[in-house]
């Protein structure tokens, strides 16, 4: 009685077994079999990023709330240093800054457009307003503001996002 207890669980063992050859078989190969593929069609594949030189980007603020000691809607003025160390032309479309922690303000998160060409392997100087909201008062108009920022930039090679960030100071003599 042991001995068909025995051949009955043998039996079943293999009938698992079968059924896990056919979960692999049918589901799983196919499965593998794609995300290789997958992996490599986006190892060939190009990334919509072009293959140039990054450019190096250094944001100024040039005028702020701890200038204005108000509370509300602001706007901000920059100096934004483009270092093209390409040797291609490149044409900044649209910057997007965004901050990270607390700070005097708060940047609306609406896009700056630009059409401003900077020239191959020249550093070139840009000012521009960014909107913010300003917390007003003496107590943390000082602060420093970290900031993130994507520049998109059109080249020969296709388009082309930088992304940085930034601490900003609110102080003249550090900026």
């Amino acid at each position: 009685m042991s001995g068909s207890n025995f051949s009955i669980l043998n039996s079943q063992f293999s009938i698992l077994n079968f059924d896990e050859e056919m979960v692999v078989k049918n589901v799983l190969k196919p499965v593998l079999v794609l995300l290789t593929l997958t992996s490599l069609s986006c190892g060939t594949s190009s990334s919509g990023r072009a293959q140039i030189i990054e450019p190096e980007i250094q944001l100024v603020q040039t005028q702020g709330p701890s200038d204005m000691n108000y509370s509300g809607p602001v706007s901000i003025k920059f100096e934004m240093q483009v270092d093209n160390r390409s040797g291609e032309p490149i044409i900044l479309r649209k910057l997007d800054l965004r901050n990270i922690g607390s700070g005097p303000y708060v940047l609306r998160s609406r896009p700056v457009f630009f059409n401003s060409r900077f020239p191959a392997q020249k550093v070139s100087t840009i000012e521009f307003w960014a909107e913010a909201y300003s917390r007003g008062g003496p107590l943390g108009s000082d602060e420093p503001v970290m900031v993130r920022g994507i520049a998109y930039f059109d080249t020969p090679a296709g388009p082309l996002h930088k992304i940085f960030t930034q601490m900003i100071s609110q102080y003249r003599n550090q900026r």
